[in-house]
């Protein structure tokens, strides 16, 4: 009778991590592409791989609070 498989948990949860690390830091950086100058990405990996896009300067800041450029260039890359 053969042994039933069984996954290991954490090495595939560690491997999903890495892996997704990639694509979420292109998506970041498509992203923060088309919202132009002024704007940072860094990504995070704990439970889950994030990319965080944020306002770096002023002019940055003030086109993030009159346009929403962060919401429209995350939402270009939905079609």
């Amino acid at each position: 009778m053969k042994k039933p498989f069984k996954p290991n948990k954490r090495g595939m949860a560690a491997l999903l991590k890495q892996g997704m690390r990639g694509a979420v830091a292109e998506q970041g950086r498509a992203i923060q592409g088309r919202a132009g100058p002024g704007f940072d990405m860094q990504v995070n990996v704990g439970t889950r791989a994030r990319a965080t896009i944020m306002t770096e300067t002023d002019a940055a800041k003030r086109r993030q609070v009159s346009d929403h450029v962060l919401e429209q260039a995350a939402g270009a890359g939905l079609t």
